[in-house]
């Protein structure tokens, strides 16, 4: 375990068209107390005045600053910045969000001193998600450390369980070992960079709540995906994902089942409701491309009927999460 004194935390912040929120997400990093730390910036072609206000920053020792580079999006934006890290720790902070006291990087690394030295990454604020049945579920059987063996089973059933980037801190060791995010999927790099490292090393959850994420209409989980852009790379990861999970004795039919009730039903839904308001098919086509005939599907007939059978995949997708999630973790040794 690390000393908590000699730690260096490495707060890496993508901008792009930051706006009225930017000021306070750097002012909330440069007020932190009693942390040794660095703040790097890079923005991806902003044309906000976000800039302008990077600049005055320039002379602050604690800020690395990269303000006229061309655009790379938000992964090859992180990829850049974790490169340039010296910390021990690297601690992701969006532009909109911000830490909610002075005291959140110390709080940060109390929570990783008390982490074994191979746990690879640790989202704090876990349950700040929503109040929905599969958050519940989620909250309720995930262990405080999950091991790589049941990770990819964990990944497969809840789906992208860090959430928003400014959820999570990493061991600046993580990107050199395993690769940076892949910038092929700009939907779903995150999904895909936590899962890949969570299948071979432990990571960590946490409930302890130092950043507020906001919520707007402007943020990009609200912006992308309008017209099924997200599924290609979804599907991706699912692929993977659900080839790791079948060495591991977990049922094929729950498997199946489950990604029908959580993300079939759900963008089934969402495609339903793109063309009641466009007329447009786009959405279910790119669908059914998809999802129709992949291993981990029943059909795209069956997963209608699932779809229509369980009230758009409410009803049993929480207790079908905990069976299968319960069950992983049996299986694995004890510590």
């Amino acid at each position: 375990m690390m000393s908590f004194d000699s730690v260096r935390v490495s707060v890496v912040m993508p901008v792009y068209n930051g706006g009225a929120f930017l000021r306070e997400a750097v002012a909330s990093v440069l007020s932190q107390r009693d942390a040794n730390f660095e703040l790097l910036i890079r923005d991806d072609g902003s044309n906000d005045g976000s800039v302008e206000f990077l600049e005055t920053l320039r002379d602050n020792p604690r800020v690395k600053l990269w303000s006229r580079g061309e655009n790379l999006g938000i992964f090859g934006n992180l990829n850049f910045l974790v490169s340039h890290a010296a910390g021990d720790i690297v601690k992701i902070l969006c532009q909109d969000d911000f830490f909610t006291h002075d005291t959140a990087l110390q709080e940060l690394l109390r929570l990783w001193e008390n982490l074994g030295d191979d746990v690879a990454f640790l989202r704090t604020g876990h349950g700040s998600d929503g109040g929905s049945r599969l958050n519940a579920a989620e909250l309720d059987v995930l262990p405080a450390i999950v091991p790589p063996a049941a990770s990819s089973t964990c990944f497969f059933v809840f789906g992208c369980i860090p959430g928003n980037l400014s959820n999570i801190s990493f061991r600046s060791w993580v990107p050199r070992m395993f690769g940076a995010f892949d910038q092929s999927l700009p939907y779903a790099g995150d999904f895909d960079f936590w899962s890949r490292v969570g299948r071979q090393r432990p990571w960590a959850l946490s409930r302890v709540q130092n950043v507020l994420v906001r919520r707007h209409e402007g943020q990009a989980s609200v912006t992308l995906n309008k017209q099924g852009e997200l599924l290609r790379q979804l599907d991706v990861v699912l692929s993977r994902l659900y080839a790791d999970i079948r060495p591991q004795g977990v049922q094929r039919f729950l498997l199946r089942w489950m990604a029908s009730l959580h993300y079939m039903a759900l963008h089934r839904e969402m495609a339903l409701r793109f063309y009641q308001t466009t007329r447009n098919v786009r959405y279910m086509g790119e669908l059914r491309r998809w999802f129709a005939d992949r291993p981990y599907s029943f059909g795209w007939v069956a997963d209608w009927l699932i779809y229509g059978i369980s009230l758009g995949g409410r009803l049993p997708r929480a207790g079908l999460a905990k069976l299968i999630v319960r069950g992983c973790l049996k299986r694995q040794p004890s510590a």
